[in-house]
Parts: C-alpha cells; sequence; structure tokens
C-alpha cells in the first residue's frame, strides 16, 4: 500500500549473459532524466527465477522496478509495493498529467506515462472498472487493461492492469500482493500469478532485499532465495488471515516484541496489547506506522517529538545524533524470529537545507525524521487514528531478508546481510521447505554497512541454482530534488495562499525548491 514514497529513477543499461539456468544483466546507474537505453533480450528459460532491481531514494524510501509495456515497448518506472495487489499504469491523456492546476494541488507531475495508441497488443477489458485508494490518501481510477508487460527480459503476455485516467500520483504501482486484494469487483490474475502460469517461476513466491539506507541497489528476487543476502537460517512465520473476510489479504503476521537498547546498558520496550500485535509488511510504504499504544512510549524513551502544526498530520522528529548513539531496535516476530534495525537505519537527515527556518517551538537541536510514526498524528486517510496494526515499510524492511510465500501463506525472514555483494541463487519449488535454506555466519564487512545483527536461526543449507536478473537504482534527497509522484501535506493558508508543506513522496525528475514549516508561498497560483 503506497504511502510516503520518495523515489529518483536511476533505469537501467542492460547487458545479458544467459546460460540455461542462469540470466545474469550488468547494470548502470543514470542521473534522473537521463535516456534509457533498452535493448532485446532473450527470455528467461522457463523455471528460472529471476531478479528485478528497484529504485531507492536516500531519504528512506521508493523502490521502484523499471518495466516495459505495450508493442512496442513504453519504458515505464513502478513502485514496488508488497501491500497492494493491483498493478496500475498512468495514461499519457490522464487528468493530472494534463492539468497545472491539478499538478499543483497534488505538489507532483506525471512521470513516464502510457500511449495506448502506440500499441498494438492493447485492450481494455473492464471500461472503467479500475478505482483504487491507497492508505495515504491517494487515488486513482480509470479502466481495466490487458498488454505485454516486460520485467527485466521476461515479456508476461496479456497482463491485466489499471490504466488511470484520473490520479493524485503521476506514478505507476506495481502491486504484488495477494490477489484477494485487488480494486476489481471481479478477481483477476496479477503479475505473480501469471509468472507462475506463463511458466517463469514455478511457485508463488519472491524474497526481497532492499538493502542499507546508504545503498543505492536492493532486489527482488522472483522464484528463489538469495543465501548470500542473510545472516543464519529462514525462519517460517505464518501470514494472518483478514479478520473480517478470513481471506489471505495482506502480508500481516504477528509483531510480539519491540524492544530497544542502548549501548550503555539502558533497554526498555513498547508494551503490546494482548502480547501481540498485527504488522502489514509493506514495501510500498517509505516509512513504518505504530498506533499510538505504541508509538507514545517508544517515542518517550527516545526523547521523540511530534510537531503537528503542519495541518491534518503530525511528524514525528528526533534529534540527529540518535543515529550515532549506538541505539538498536529490535522487531520480534510470533516469539520465534528477531530482526534489529540500528539506528541509522530510521534517523533521517531530512531538514539540513531548511535548519534556520526550523520553528522554535521544536525543541531539538538538530531535528531528523523518524523512521517511525504514529498512525494516528501521520496518516491522512479516513478512520487512521482508529488503525490497531503496524506498518512495517522500507525503515523496518531495509534490515530483514524476507520471504513472501504466497501459495503457502508463509513469511520468511531472517537479518539482512547488508552490501552484500557475493550471490547464490537457490530456486524455490512447490515442495521447498523455506526453514532449509541457510545464509551466511555474520554482516560482511564493507563500507557503507549500517550494521544490524543476526536473526539468531539455525537451519540446514539447500542446494539448487537459478537463473537472476539484476538492475541499479538511485535516490533523491528529501527536501532538495523530488518530483514525479510526491505528495505535499499541510494546514489551509490565509488569504489563498498554498502552504509549503513537507513533501513526503518525491519520484522522477523534478526539482522542488527549499521550503519551510507552516509558512507559504508568496507566488499565488489559480485554482
Amino acid at each position: 500500500m503506497k504511502a510516503c514514497a520518495e523515489p529518483a529513477l536511476l533505469a537501467l543499461l542492460l547487458a545479458v549473459t544467459a546460460s540455461a539456468k542462469v540470466v545474469r544483466i550488468p547494470v548502470a546507474r543514470n542521473s534522473p532524466g537521463a535516456t534509457v537505453s533498452r535493448r532485446h533480450h532473450p527470455r528467461l528459460t522457463p523455471r528460472a527465477s529471476f531478479t528485478e532491481s528497484l529504485v531507492n531514494n536516500i531519504t528512506g524510501g521508493g523502490y521502484y522496478a523499471s518495466v516495459s509495456v505495450g508493442t512496442p515497448g513504453q519504458d515505464i518506472d513502478m513502485i514496488l509495493d508488497t501491500g497492494s495487489s493491483d498493478a496500475f499504469i498512468v495514461a499519457a491523456g490522464a487528468d493530472l498529467c494534463q492539468s497545472p492546476r491539478l499538478q499543483l494541488i497534488y505538489q507532483t507531475q506525471c512521470g513516464q506515462t502510457f500511449d495506448p495508441s502506440r500499441s498494438s497488443t492493447f485492450d481494455v477489458v473492464v471500461p472503467d472498472g479500475f478505482q483504487i485508494q491507497y492508505l495515504d490518501g491517494s487515488t486513482a481510477s480509470g479502466d481495466y487493461i490487458t498488454d505485454h508487460f516486460e520485467i527485466g527480459d521476461t515479456v508476461i503476455e496479456s497482463l491485466q492492469m489499471g490504466l488511470a485516467n484520473q490520479t493524485a500520483s503521476g506514478t505507476g504501482v506495481l502491486g504484488i500482493g495477494y490477489t484477494a486484494n485487488e480494486a476489481a469487483e471481479t478477481l483477476y490474475p496479477n503479475l505473480v500469478d501469471q509468472m507462475v502460469a506463463q511458466d517463469f517461476i514455478p511457485t508463488k513466491a519472491y524474497s526481497l532485499y532492499l538493502n542499507d539506507y546508504q545503498s543505492s541497489t536492493g532486489s527482488i528476487l522472483f522464484g528463489g532465495v538469495d543465501t548470500e543476502k542473510f545472516i543464519g537460517g529462514l525462519t517460517v512465520i505464518p501470514v494472518l488471515r483478514d479478520a473480517q473476510t478470513q481471506d489471505f489479504t495482506s502480508f500481516t503476521v504477528g509483531m510480539t516484541a519491540i524492544s530497544y537498547a542502548f549501548p550503555n546498558g539502558t533497554t526498555g520496550d513498547a508494551s503490546l496489547q494482548g502480547g501481540s500485535l498485527d504488522a502489514i509488511l509493506d514495501s510500498g510504504t517509505t516509512l513504518s506506522y505504530f498506533p499510538d499504544s505504541v508509538a507514545t512510549p517508544l517515542f518517550e524513551a527516545l526523547g521523540a517529538f511530534t510537531y503537528s502544526s503542519l495541518g491534518s498530520v503530525g511528524l514525528t522528529m528526533v534529534e540527529c545524533s540518535l543515529a550515532t548513539s549506538g541505539l538498536e531496535l529490535t522487531f520480534r516476530f510470533n516469539d520465534s524470529v528477531s530482526i534489529v534495525v540500528p539506528a541509522d537505519e530510521v534517523v533521517i537527515d531530512a531538514f539540513g537545507p531548511i535548519e534556520g527556518n526550523i520553528p522554535p517551538e521544536i525543541p531539538l537541536e538538530q531535528p531528523c525524521l523518524f523512521g517511525i510514526q504514529n498512525s494516528g498524528d501521520s496518516l491522512p486517510s479516513e478512520g487512521a487514528r482508529q488503525i490497531d496494526f503496524a506498518l512495517l515499510g522500507d525503515t523496518f524492511l531495509r534490515s530483514a531478508y524476507v520471504v513472501y510465500d504466497l501459495d503457502n501463506n508463509e513469511i520468511a525472514m531472517a537479518q539482512a546481510n547488508l552490501n552484500s555483494t557475493d550471490t547464490n541463487v537457490q530456486e524455490l519449488t512447490e515442495s521447498s521447505d523455506l526453514s532449509s535454506f541457510e545464509g551466511v555466519e555474520q554482516q560482511q564487512q564493507s563500507s557503507g554497512t549500517s550494521g544490524g545483527g543476526s536473526s539468531g536461526t539455525d537451519s540446514s543449507s539447500s542446494a539448487g541454482s537459478s537463473g537472476t536478473l539484476s538492475q541499479d537504482f538511485g535516490r533523491c534527497e528529501f527536501g532538495l530534488e523530488c518530483g514525479y509522484g510526491q505528495r505535499g501535506r499541510g494546514g489551509d493558508c490565509d488569504d489563498d495562499e498554498h502552504q509549503r508543506d513537507l513533501l513526503f513522496d518525491c519520484g522522477l525528475g523534478a526539482v522542488r525548491p527549499p521550503f519551510t514549516f507552516g509558512q507559504c508561498q508568496q507566488d499565488r497560483a489559480q485554482q
């Protein structure tokens, strides 16, 4: 479920080396706005697993996959989202793309769009059938279509997806969650379903490795795991059913503890009502969100401050020095696996360029954005204050290696081996036991590694082989460069001026000038 993504696209230059079971793609990183050269590549061997790389924003979120849609293909970059299940792309004639007024209101522009008139394989299957709203309040609507969809060098024929003609976001979303969570009235095979149906992977499972906050690379491996990318063994935990429908609709797991520890021995934990809290693993969300009962005591223990003068949302900040304090947050799931998140993964220096304009009522010497927020304060959607689950976004997921098994309704998790340059890809099959895969013994030591501990699990190693695809991605500086997909949030301004808010979501190419808290732009625009 997309919320607060801030990417700057770094697209790929591909060169392919293929073998019977392995496809490896060298990558190059381009600056925003650079021309992308997409060459033709041979199709993957059936039943091979593969990796599609992502785009990461330096302030902690927005992972993009580069795809091609239509015949001939049109290059499009999409937010990778485990929290939703529909893929949608933005139509070239979408209202947002044609209206400067809407671009001003939503503080965004259109990125790479799709022109159906240029595709010979395009078809509308449900006119006006696509309508979706994400937890951050953004919406998109239009038609359900089918067309050829290329990801890496794999072409999915006649993939159903949304074509947004009305949208508040200029960037498409690649939802890879459960089919039961689709926005359609009649459910349909989504991307992961079609990968299995068209014989590219043997089972509906994939692994996600985002890498650390400072890294420009990460990957998703459909149909496989990479044992060089995690520490110890994978621990399998069940996905929880939706309490109302009893369907599997999201990657919800039971979080049984969250604790903190400083090097000086100071420790503590946040109390979870009933001893457990439902937690959704959501790559489409930049930050992580806790309900008030969990967030408030944690914020108090860490000296966090929530600034609530931005209108309808609040923003929680901490001292930037917390990043180097040695603080570690430990998330425990199902009382069987723990993931350690070091402070420098959740303390985000978002305000450096505007230090002189930070209001005096913020009692922090050098404020940084905290990677954990209170869902009641921070999420603008209706009913946010009644949310009683945790939303674990990229500020958590970067420290974890996560395998999503949709066939068996399981999550396998281990501590991520950050900045690993080695690879050992193992294919997943219908009979694979995820707990049998063994990672490396300890964290790889390299420059840029932010730390993290061991998951403390044991399992035996597994043999096998599979194909991989790789591509690079990059980030944008919070508050400086941003663009397609960005969203402004804040309060009303006097005299019809437009308040310059904290703009969380950013994307491809546009540049946002520096802003100030609670102040308004001097240049009025026509509404």
